[in-house]
């Protein structure tokens, strides 16, 4: 996901490597994003909580879109912060 791939490049600043410790990865890159950017806790939650059901259980039309509005909030606050751009 993108957004996984942008907190890795800012953590990656600070020579953390999420990706190294696979069983604590996706419970690290939480903690350490929300302590980062502690204003996108709740699109990070509300992210990977739609993440899990649209990708099991099938398309939920308004849950995906609030979940494309938090991946959006959640990019734009990483580059205004980092100075790093994505596409």
């Amino acid at each position: 996901m993108k957004v996984e791939q942008a907190i890795e490049a800012v953590a990656s600043r600070e020579n953390m490597h999420f990706h190294l410790t696979p069983r604590t990865a996706h419970a690290e890159r939480i903690r350490w994003s929300k302590e980062k950017f502690p204003s996108l806790s709740k699109d990070i939650d509300a992210l990977w909580g739609a993440y899990g059901t649209l990708g099991y259980e099938g398309a939920d039309g308004e849950r995906a879109k609030r979940a494309l509005e938090a991946m959006e909030r959640i990019l734009n606050e990483i580059s205004s912060k980092t100075g790093l751009r994505f596409r």
